[in-house]
């Protein structure tokens, strides 16, 4: 009986983290460039129980033994990195990437040590003064600092140029206009004053959300980091979008589905141990 109490316990303990999960998703449904997280179970391990040839009765047709189980464990959280809807603004802050990749974006060297950036991945980067982290929320603005003026996220961390230097203004900003290949235009010039850098991942997966939106190289795999300025061919699958926000990829119905099948898991697994501590009693109560 203690094994069935481990089984609900264990059902019980990864079915809640399934429902937290769930509730992120659903919090972030309009969150501008939000990817859903999927979660995976898995089996543990089971034990085989042998019986004797007395229960091997006439006309049983199966093998002696029976094997029971320990519950399920839960195999893996991913990011579901499929591209959400464009939502058009109008804004000429607002960017979006149709198509594979993040924008790149710097932060100084101590907050990528507290963002947990990876000490190998700094040095690839190749930049004694930030380190990166990337993000698909395309929400930017200029900000003035110390009499210049920068292109930052919604969070104050710079948008990185094609060489992975901070974009800084020289002149005052009127306005600007990004084209599809990501090249920005500042005051109706005609000549690009530079380019935005688009990374990519060869597995995104290897990526850990930092919070905020955030995604960064916790875990070093050496070249899954790819950027425009290595591989120009990235900008033939990915165009820059101005005037558009990519919306999150939460499916509403998926998640509300899988959030009703989990709570039927947990109600299950309260029955069990119920159940479970009824017949405990039971035996308890049995006087010789």
């Amino acid at each position: 009986m203690n094994t069935s109490l481990h089984i609900a316990a264990s059902t019980m303990r990864n079915a809640n983290t399934k429902v937290d999960m769930l509730a992120n998703n659903l919090a972030n449904v309009n969150t501008v460039g939000f990817k859903a997280q999927r979660a995976s179970f898995q089996d543990l391990l089971y034990n085989q129980i042998n019986q004797t040839e007395k229960v091997n009765l006439p006309g049983r047709i199966t093998p002696l033994g029976f094997q029971t189980g320990h519950g399920v464990r839960m195999n893996e959280i991913t990011r579901d990195m499929r591209m959400g809807n464009l939502t058009e603004t109008n804004q000429q802050h607002d960017i979006a990437l149709a198509g594979p990749g993040m924008f790149q974006l710097l932060v100084p060297r101590a907050e990528a040590d507290r963002l947990g950036v990876n000490p190998q991945a700094m040095e690839a980067y190749d930049n004694d003064l930030y380190g990166y982290v990337f993000s698909r929320d395309g929400n930017f603005r200029v900000d003035a600092r110390n009499g210049y003026n920068t292109l930052v996220d919604a969070r104050g961390y710079q948008v990185s140029d094609r060489n992975g230097n901070p974009i800084e203004f020289t002149k005052d900003v009127k306005n600007f206009t990004i084209d599809k290949k990501g090249n920005l235009f500042i005051n109706d010039e005609r000549l690009p004053y530079t380019q935005l850098m688009l990374a990519n991942f060869n597995n995104p997966q290897a990526l850990e959300h930092a919070g905020n939106n955030i995604f960064v190289e916790r875990k070093f795999v050496a070249g899954n980091y790819q950027n425009s300025a290595n591989n120009p061919a990235l900008l033939n699958n990915t165009q820059f979008q101005q005037g558009y926000v990519e919306s999150s990829n939460v499916d509403m119905i998926q998640e509300m589905t899988e959030l009703i099948a989990t709570q039927r898991m947990l109600q299950f697994g309260a029955r069990a141990i119920q159940s479970t501590d009824t017949m405990m009693g039971l035996a308890n109560s049995i006087r010789s």
